[in-house]
Order: C-alpha cells, then sequence, then structure tokens
C-alpha cells in the first residue's frame, strides 16, 4: 500500500545542481537589476546588508564574465 506522501515524493523529479546554480545566478541578477541602485552605494548601508550586497555584486560579476 503507497502512501499519499510516498507517491509525491516518488513522482517529484529534484532538479540538478546546476539547475539550482542557474535559477540562483538568474534571481541574483534580477536582484542587482531591481536594486542597482544599492551596488554604487553599499558604503552607507550596515555592514549586513554591505555583506548581501556585496555578494549579489560580485555573483552578477561573475554571471557577465561567464556569457
Amino acid at each position: 500500500m503507497t502512501t499519499r506522501l510516498h507517491r509525491f515524493s516518488r513522482d517529484r523529479r529534484i532538479p540538478e545542481t546546476s539547475e539550482l546554480r542557474e535559477k540562483a545566478r538568474e534571481e541574483i541578477k534580477r536582484l542587482a537589476d531591481q536594486y542597482s541602485g544599492l551596488l554604487g552605494d553599499a558604503d552607507s548601508l550596515s555592514e549586513s546588508v554591505k555583506s548581501v550586497v556585496w555578494f549579489i555584486k560580485k555573483m552578477t560579476e561573475a554571471k557577465e564574465e561567464g556569457k
């Protein structure tokens, strides 16, 4: 007898790591485009926000270089 949860998990495909990376890059690029003003003004932000903005900026640059 198959339980409902078992049927769901059996039918669900787990994305490949490369797919997840690509989706993450696309989302980071979207955020960088949406909040482009933050990338140029990172010095006025708190340390925790700076680290997030720095990460987004580096990921965006890496994506641009990979084209």
